[in-house]
């Protein structure tokens, strides 16, 4: 058992995912967030950067609510800055919004989780994972139900910062 519930969150330019477990490691929900920070084709208009801006405090915004509303106690965020052409540099804007309006408003400081390293911990197994496979290991090897692969790969995520703590607080105990 962790000292509370437990928030992983998944951004991406087209679409903000999380998922939530409680302090007892049961997973409670999944939210997605569609607030593209990006166009989805290079031949719909370019997003205006005010537009950009409101985007990533509304991302913000949503995510102190759910904070609140399931008094979550530890955050994980997937890792972003790595893959420059999957435009890590809209996600690493939204990703610092994100965390400095949970650590303005909680005094929570979100972990930031290696996609890699948590899926290693939560599959069994290293390697590379199709989206697709992932979405199905989650809905088979964990029994929570996600609408996309965002939420698959948030539900990786809290599943992994859910163990993190509560090893952590064992050793602290210990």
């Amino acid at each position: 058992k962790a000292s509370g519930a437990v928030l992983g969150i998944d951004l991406s330019p087209r679409r903000t995912a999380l998922s939530i477990y409680t302090a007892a490691g049961n997973h409670q929900r999944c939210i997605s967030l569609d607030l593209p920070l990006a166009r989805g084709s290079k031949k719909d208009p370019p997003i205006p950067e005010i537009e950009r801006i409101r985007r990533c405090l509304k991302v913000a915004s949503e995510i102190v609510q759910v904070i609140e509303l399931f008094s979550i106690r530890h955050v994980g965020i997937e890792g972003y800055a790595y893959d420059a052409k999957h435009q890590a540099h809209q996600i690493g804007e939204v990703a610092g919004v994100v965390k400095s309006q949970i650590w303005l408003k909680y005094r929570i400081v979100p972990r930031i989780v290696q996609p890699s390293a948590a899926r290693s911990h939560v599959f069994g197994y290293g390697g590379s994972v199709s989206k697709g496979d992932i979405e199905n290991i989650v809905k088979t090897g964990l029994g929570v139900e996600v609408a996309n692969d965002h939420e698959a790969d948030a539900t990786v995520v809290a599943r992994w910062t859910f163990d993190t703590v509560v090893a952590e607080e064992k050793e602290a105990r210990a």
